[in-house]
C-alpha cells in the first residue's frame, strides 16, 4: 500500500513546486516560465496563503494553492474582475496540478476537496477560481464536479509567453464560484 498525504510545500521543498508548476507548460496551457518566475510565484502564493502538495511514497505528484481574496490589510487582487462585498470571507482557488502519469486517479479531486474544506475552516463562505474556457482544462472539470458554477459574462484575457509558436499568446479565462456554506 502506498503512503499518500497532503502537506504544505515548504520553502525547502521548492523543487516539488517547480516540478508541478511545469505542468502548465503542457497542453492545453502551453505556458512558458523561467525558474525565477516559478520561484517568485511560489513565494507569492506561500505568503498569501496555502500551497500544498499531494505526496505518494515521498514524491510530490500533485499541488494546489489557494488563499483568501483579501489579505490581512483588506487588499484585493486588482487584476481580477470580481470583487466581493466581504472579500475576507472569500477564497481564491489559484492552482491545481497533477503530474501526467498520476492523472485519472482522483488526486485533483482530493486536492480540490482539501482546499474547499480548509478554506471553510478558515472562515470562508465562498470560493472562486479562474481557468481556461469550458472543457479545456483539468481544473474546470474538477471544479464543476465539486459544484462550482460558471460566472456568466465574467472573462479575462491573459497574455502569456507560450512553449509552442502554434499556440496564441493571448487566451480567454473564465471564472467559477461555489458557496461553502
Amino acid at each position: 500500500m502506498e503512503n499518500m498525504n497532503i502537506k504544505v510545500i515548504t520553502p525547502d521543498k521548492m523543487q516539488d513546486f517547480i516540478g508541478l508548476y511545469r505542468v502548465f507548460e503542457e497542453p492545453p496551457y502551453e505556458e512558458s516560465y523561467t525558474e525565477e518566475f516559478i520561484i517568485s510565484e511560489y513565494n507569492r502564493l506561500f505568503n498569501l496563503g496555502n500551497v500544498y502538495g499531494y505526496y505518494i511514497d515521498g514524491k510530490c505528484v500533485g499541488m494546489t494553492a489557494f488563499y483568501k481574496s483579501a489579505n490581512e490589510n483588506g487588499l484585493v487582487d486588482p487584476e481580477h474582475p470580481i470583487h466581493y462585498e466581504h472579500p475576507e470571507k472569500v477564497a481564491y482557488f489559484s492552482d491545481v496540478t497533477v503530474l501526467k502519469e498520476y492523472r485519472g486517479k482522483g488526486i485533483g479531486s482530493k486536492l480540490m476537496e482539501f482546499a474547499l474544506k480548509k478554506s471553510k475552516e478558515e472562515g470562508c463562505t465562498k470560493m472562486y477560481m479562474r481557468t481556461l474556457q469550458r472543457g479545456q482544462s483539468m481544473s474546470y472539470s474538477i471544479a464543476v464536479k465539486h459544484g462550482f458554477k460558471v460566472l456568466e459574462n465574467v472573462e479575462q484575457s491573459v497574455i502569456q509567453e507560450r512553449v509552442s509558436v502554434d499556440r496564441a499568446i493571448e487566451d480567454c479565462r473564465i471564472f467559477l464560484e461555489k458557496d461553502l456554506e
